[in-house]
């Protein structure tokens, strides 16, 4: 009976542990940023770089029409692991737009330049209005 006992106490306390552990990982962002500033954070793999030439050009041409818009930028590469996991990034290239520590806005896969400005373009829109989107979500709103 005390065997049956010390098994159910230990089993309940590893759940509630890692219960602990999984909300102190959530809650500590590996991306570092201000809360209530957007960033956009493109997550990369080096050895298939052509395939995110567009996500480049959109976002530079982004910028230069929304010069009041710009915002802070970061590239991940495939290696960084531990931040590929906690975004649970399964496709390259992957585009993430971050407010404070929630996800606005994700594309995943090799998309049109156009595809991608229009993108941006709504999900500043809708970022007005405070609102989270991903880009199968968007598609509706679009033309």
């Amino acid at each position: 009976m005390k065997k049956t006992n010390v098994i159910i106490i230990f089993f309940f306390s590893s759940i509630l542990l890692s219960a602990c552990s999984t909300g102190f990982l959530k809650a500590n962002s590996p991306i570092n940023h201000d809360v209530g500033q957007h960033m956009t954070v493109l997550f990369s793999d080096s050895s298939n770089i052509k395939k995110e030439d567009n996500y480049y050009d959109a976002i530079l041409e982004f910028q230069s029409e929304n010069p009041e818009q710009t915002q802070p930028f970061m590239i991940i590469d495939s290696d960084e692991r531990d931040i590929v996991r906690y975004y649970d990034v399964q496709v390259f290239p992957t585009m993430i737009v971050l407010n404070g520590g929630s996800e606005q806005l994700r594309m995943e896969g090799v998309q049109s330049k156009d595809e991608i400005v229009t993108t941006l373009k709504e999900a500043l829109k809708m970022q007005v209005h405070n609102e989270s989107i991903s880009f199968l979500s968007l598609k509706k709103h679009l033309p």
